[in-house]
């Protein structure tokens, strides 16, 4: 989630892509389908009406040890690692209709890049993938995620509640090791709030979603529920320049199933922990809002482990310069 800056402007979304296999290890593929660290600083924020675009380029470098998730009698060992370079494209359109006092959103974001796996001999043998290693490398299109959310404010205080659905979409290719499509319907539900003292520069932001999986019809593979909280406390030298912490932690509430689940109720958990500094320049009349994320997972379980970095870029469109127009909540 970028820097969204309340005396500038910003781009309040949400933010999900996946990248994973189409083997069972947690969350199908090791990866759920909300990308932790997308959001965090001013989670709660929701800019002014008008029309943005969002360029999220994120990399992420990781490894699955299967000895680990079976320390004994492991039906699986070895390891698989690799990388995902993915980038998230997302315009985004801030109504100016009034919602219950708050800003009707929506917003839509479609994932391309690369992700590279490599299953060492253990590993490949335990898949049947043969007694050497293999390397599989896939470019594609990811599934499409189609956001709503309303955004309110109050003083220094800002919130908002939305949802996502993620429509299986992509170029998803059954039997490789890594997909940036996961051919996974899901739905994420999620709240977030930020307080932001502008006499201080001081911001506290915290989001948490939760996300419910369908079954990928090819692998019949069904991923458990997720709970996932981002949050950042960040310090705001001045209008353009802020920096500070940021981390998630991912928890699978129930889990997998499916007759392409064979290794069961396989439950995944991760936290991560990292810093990020953001500015917004101006090209022209148009501010353009910057910023780098960089996250170290650990307490990992069933899941992934590695370092993912975010370079994420922003600007406006368009803004409506016309007064909200107040309209009635429908049902």
């Amino acid at each position: 989630m970028p820097t969204i800056r309340r005396r500038t402007w910003g781009t309040a979304l949400v933010i999900c892509a996946a990248l994973g296999g189409s083997h069972g290890y947690a969350a199908e593929g090791g990866i759920g389908v909300y990308i932790l660290g997308s959001r965090g600083p001013m989670a709660g924020y929701t800019p002014p009406p008008g029309v943005y675009f969002q360029n999220d380029f994120l990399h992420y470098r990781a490894s699955f040890d299967a000895s680990r998730a079976f320390p004994s009698g492991a039906p699986l060992a070895g390891t698989l690692a690799g990388y995902a370079d993915v980038d998230l494209l997302t315009p985004v359109w801030v109504t100016p209709l009034d919602v219950l006092g708050g800003n009707l959103a929506f917003a839509l974001t479609i994932p391309v890049g690369n992700v590279r796996l490599t299953a060492d001999p253990p590993l490949a043998s335990s898949l049947g993938l043969g007694a050497a290693s293999r390397t599989d490398s896939t470019s594609s299109v990811g599934d499409i995620y189609a956001h709503s959310f309303v955004g309110w404010h109050a003083g220094d205080w800002h919130w908002r509640v939305g949802g996502t659905a993620v429509i299986p979409s992509g170029a998803y290719q059954p039997g490789a090791l890594g997909n940036i499509a996961l051919n996974r319907p899901a739905a994420d539900v999620f709240g977030g709030v930020t307080w932001l003292d502008p006499k201080i520069g001081f911001e506290l932001s915290a989001i948490a979603g939760l996300t419910y999986n369908g079954e990928n019809r090819v692998t019949h593979y069904r991923t458990g529920n997720e709970l996932h909280v981002d949050w950042a406390v960040a310090r705001h030298f001045s209008p353009t320049l802020w920096a500070g912490l940021v981390g998630y932690h991912y928890q699978q509430l129930t889990g997998d199933s499916g007759t392409g689940a064979f290794l069961g109720d396989f439950k995944g958990r991760v936290t991560g922990l990292g810093g990020a500094i953001g500015t917004t320049l101006m090209m022209g009349q148009t501010p353009i809002s910057a910023n780098v994320r960089v996250y170290w997972e650990f307490e990992t379980q069933n899941r992934f482990e590695g370092t993912v970095g975010y370079l994420t870029f922003a600007m406006p469109l368009y803004l409506h310069s016309a007064p909200p127009t107040a309209v009635a909540a429908k049902n």
